[in-house]
């Protein structure tokens, strides 16, 4: 059983760790994201994988991309 210290840490790893950007993201730009770009699903089994159309994916992946430049590795937003 993990202590609620060994919880405190973990979350602190996903809220503050690499992936803090990605866990940004909203449900569905996530999915996209992580199939999409980490994982090199295509556009066209990506469509069906989450039942959307391919304009559907292409919009989604380039607003989480769009994203994900504007977040730091802190996932904070970037001074523009």
């Amino acid at each position: 059983m993990r202590s609620a210290t060994d919880h405190n840490l973990s979350n602190n790893a996903l809220q503050y760790g690499p992936f803090a950007n990605v866990l940004a993201l909203g449900d569905f730009e996530r999915f996209v994201y992580v199939l999409s770009v980490l994982e090199g699903y295509t556009d066209r089994e990506c469509s069906v994988l989450l039942n959307s159309s391919l304009q559907e994916i292409e919009q989604t992946r380039s607003r989480a991309l769009q994203h994900m430049a504007e977040v730091d590795s802190e996932g904070t937003l970037r001074q523009k």
